[in-house]
């Protein structure tokens, strides 16, 4: 993900999660944003 011109990089650690379709929301500042991901195992 871009912010401000910078690559920002995010670990998620997934292993007590199922497979499915997660949202996530990014806040910094006046910038937010909110995504969706699919998790598969």
């Amino acid at each position: 993900m871009c912010l401000n011109g910078r690559l920002i990089s995010v670990n998620f650690n997934a292993s007590d999660f199922p497979s499915g379709v997660y949202y996530y929301k990014i806040i910094s500042g006046d910038f937010t944003e909110t995504k969706k991901m699919m998790l598969l195992k």
